[in-house]
């Protein structure tokens, strides 16, 4: 015979056993203690939080025969039937498998006009009624607008944005909260005290912090755990079937991020792969694990770190750590980490997206020297293989030195605007672009399909792109370099460069007329096969020869 789950077993059979919502079952008792009891209640909120109890406490105490203070009483028939669920007039619909407005017909609105038979009151509890369709929807609004006398909804949702305007206007809506950690830890106390076994408390609270506010979740949590032993369980025992949260690996990583060492920090990202940690799972509980300490960092209340699973050193340690560290620094790394979730799930690479992030968050200032470029070109190849990116390596790109006459470091100290200066920039724009073409083709010719848009006071370029993938291209930190120094040797300003996204903008040239010109020299072949080549290990391709 199968074990009954413990969220079924405990199930609370009065208002006051419910865990939480005392918002809503103080206003719930105070209708049924007075009798003015509305026709159709809208229940939405998480999972797990005591929605469909709720929904079972109204039926049965609305058909209780002798109700006391709003509390059924759970001796009379009508509450025993309920209990035994034999009662007929308690109507439980799962809206997940009957979203066809024939089923709203058929089970609801034909049920509805025949008169209850042994109870006062024929309740209809209609669970993930979201998933219900539109015309469904429509079906049900008609009866929700003229109710048959003693018959009451119930509907109750997790997504309650799905559900229509037209049906939320015509419900008393409650909106159930997640229960809180010491609600949680309570309710398991007097189930392992019902169950006679003995629980370490850190395992319950373990256990309140896995549930994320779910009170269902933490009672089928604790179901697991009791079967490791019958007489006590310690953290020890517990941690074999608790989900591990990566805790201690959470905090090494953060302290790493914050004393900016890149190689360590993807080093560690590199062990996560290696000990078959999810990455994706990492990247949720890292952005729990920051959020709490943003919220620490912005209220200083300790009360902020104690969902953080750890012990009091490492809390002194933290909080050491956010001496010296910005709300807007980590503002940022959550920033930066939540823009990789949807690349952890499409990357190849799995470790790319979070290597990535690490050096966006680590190195994101610019040099403020004079980039010096090499004698030569390199003819070498950059090696892609996914195989052999489990560590970052370091790539050395040897840059052709410019031919073109060099011109002093020192900016001019003559006043200029920042409209002559950008007139300025325009004017020489075909000069730069050949310049540019003689150290990196490809960026020549996607610096040619940009348009000059500003330059504001601080001396930054703004160019004007359509495409995402144009501004990564451009605005990475080698060619941003480049670009740089070629305005600095133009203008004689030290110029950086930023990016705008949009389909509106239009090339300050084409590159057909830069090919025209006569002050350009053609395409060679060797310039065409370095682009060619560039392609191919940019995206991994291979050439198909017929």
């Amino acid at each position: 015979m199968a074990i009954e789950a413990l969220y079924r077993k405990y199930r609370p059979a009065v208002f006051a056993d419910v865990v939480g919502q005392d918002h809503i079952k103080k206003t719930l008792l105070n209708e049924l203690k007075t009798g003015r009891i509305s026709h159709a209640y809208l229940f939405c909120g998480p999972r797990g939080v005591g929605k469909t109890t709720l929904a079972r406490l109204v039926a049965k105490s609305v058909n209780c025969l002798q109700l006391k203070d709003g509390e059924p009483c759970n001796n009379c028939a009508a509450c025993a039937s309920i209990n035994n669920n034999k009662a007929l007039d308690i109507i439980e619909i799962d809206a997940a498998s009957h979203t066809g407005v024939d089923n709203v017909r058929d089970n609801i609105i034909n049920n509805a006009r025949v008169a209850s038979g042994i109870l006062k009151y024929k309740v209809f509890i209609i669970d993930e009624v979201h998933m219900l369709s539109l015309s469904a929807f429509n079906a049900l609004l008609k009866v929700l607008e003229e109710p048959p006398a003693n018959v009451i909804f119930i509907l109750a949702t997790t997504e309650i944005h799905k559900v229509p305007e037209t049906i939320i206007s015509r419900c008393q809506r409650f909106d159930f909260h997640r229960v809180s950690l010491p609600e949680i830890v309570k309710k398991l106390e007097k189930i392992i005290k019902a169950e006679k076994i003995l629980v370490d408390l850190a395992v319950l609270e373990r256990i309140a912090k896995n549930s994320d506010g779910s009170a269902r979740d933490a009672e089928s949590l604790l179901g697991q755990i009791m079967v490791l032993d019958d007489k006590r369980i310690t953290l020890e025992l517990a941690e074999l079937m608790l989900p591990n949260n990566n805790i201690a690996i959470l905090v090494e990583f953060f302290k790493t991020l914050t004393a900016k060492k890149t190689s360590a920090a993807i080093k560690q990202i590199n062990q996560l792969i290696e000990q078959g940690i999810d990455l994706e799972d990492f990247n949720k509980n890292l952005l729990e694990f920051l959020r709490q300490i943003l919220l620490y960092r912005i209220s200083g209340q300790l009360t902020e770190l104690e969902y953080l699973d750890v012990d009091k050193n490492t809390h002194q340690e933290i909080i050491e750590i956010l001496q010296h560290l910005k709300v807007g620094d980590l503002v940022k790394m959550i920033k930066v980490f939540l823009s990789k979730i949807e690349d952890l799930k499409s990357s190849q690479i799995k470790q790319l997206p979070l290597e990535l992030a690490v050096i966006e968050i680590c190195e994101t200032e610019i040099p403020e020297q004079p980039i010096q470029f090499a004698a030569a070109p390199s003819k070498k190849k950059l090696n892609l293989n996914p195989g052999s990116c489990s560590q970052l390596q370091r790539i050395n790109l040897d840059l052709p030195k410019f031919e073109g006459k060099q011109k002093a470091v020192k900016q001019e100290n003559t006043s200029i605007s920042d409209e002559e200066l950008l007139q300025k920039i325009k004017d020489t724009w075909p000069e730069i672009i050949k310049d540019l073409r003689q150290i990196n083709y490809s960026l020549a010719m996607f610096m040619s399909l940009v348009q000059l848009v500003s330059i504001d006071k601080n001396n930054v370029l703004f160019l004007g792109v359509k495409h995402k993938f144009h501004q990564d291209l451009v605005c990475n930190k080698v060619n941003s370099q480049i670009i740089r120094k070629i305005l600095l040797d133009k203008v004689n300003k030290d110029i950086k460069v930023s990016c705008l996204v949009d389909a509106k903008y239009i090339p300050e040239i084409s590159l057909t007329n830069l090919e025209k010109s006569d002050n350009l020299e053609p395409v060679s072949e060797n310039d065409a096969a370095n682009v060619w080549d560039l392609a191919l290990n940019t995206f991994t391709g291979a050439e198909i020869k017929e």
